[in-house]
């Protein structure tokens, strides 16, 4: 194959052809407010979140507030994935 005397450039665009590419999916309006709700609670101090324990919830038991923020976002992005996945969410 005479890909060594084309260039970098067209090493890309064979690849491309071979393997098909990838095209970049569109974000919908959920996907921005999820994006801003993210931002939200990014912005909002920990202490807000000491009760957010995923771990043991039926004891009540408090937890730090970062823990607590790092699982109140990750529920909301499992929230989100899974309604969106079950057609719940309509843009």
């Amino acid at each position: 194959m005479t890909l060594k005397t084309l260039g970098m450039g067209a090493a890309k665009t064979v690849t491309k052809i071979i393997t098909g590419g990838s095209k970049k999916v569109g974000k919908t309006k959920s996907d921005f407010r999820l994006k801003n709700t993210l931002k939200k609670i990014q912005k909002t101090p920990n202490k807000k979140f000491t009760k957010v324990n995923l771990k043991m919830p039926e004891d009540g038991s408090t937890v730090k507030g970062k823990v607590g923020k790092k699982n109140y976002s990750q529920e909301t992005k499992r929230y989100h994935q899974a309604h969106k996945r079950m057609g719940l969410i309509n843009d």
